[in-house]
């Protein structure tokens, strides 16, 4: 198996993946917090365009976070799968 990654160093891997990805979660939850918070400071002064798009983007924030949770467990299944280890 020479010039190929062993299943611990994989196992590794995919966990330092897991913790980065873990710690953009973190990011962008306070990152829509923040929109959210504009989002009422643009309110109270009277901006409900600003404050609108700042809702939306606070809202988009989860969802894409979904998504890369998706890729991330279908990219591990699939590593899983070819070096045939238990997740």
């Amino acid at each position: 198996m020479q010039g190929q990654a062993q299943p611990d160093q994989v196992t590794r891997t995919l966990a330092r993946a897991r913790s980065a990805l873990d710690a953009f979660r973190g990011e962008t939850q306070r990152l829509a917090a923040q929109h959210e918070r504009l989002a009422v400071r643009y309110a109270q002064h009277g901006d409900q365009a600003a404050a609108q798009l700042e809702r939306r983007t606070a809202a988009l924030q989860p969802q894409l976070l979904a998504e890369l949770d998706a890729a991330f467990e279908a990219m591990q299944g699939a590593v899983y799968a070819a070096l045939e280890l238990g997740p």
